[in-house]
């Protein structure tokens, strides 16, 4: 992946999502499962525009659901 929208340091980007969106993409590819839990609703939000992004085109699926999403 290229890191160019994560601000004008380098050492601003995180990592950690891309990583563990590979690990993702591996667990699909051998047919199990995956999902990611973050602390916050603001940090779903962007790790889930990011992946949608990077998945286009991809046969897989990345819904967001929150705590707020499951209440009635």
């Amino acid at each position: 992946f290229t890191l160019t929208s994560c601000g004008s340091q380098p050492s601003t980007c995180a990592v950690g999502p891309y990583s563990a969106l590979l690990a993702m993409l591996r667990a699909v590819e051998a047919g199990c499962q995956a999902t990611m839990m973050v602390p916050t609703e603001v940090l779903a939000h962007q790790h889930i525009t990011t992946f949608q992004a990077l998945t286009n085109g991809l046969t897989v699926t990345t819904p967001e659901v929150s705590d707020r999403s499951q209440r009635s």
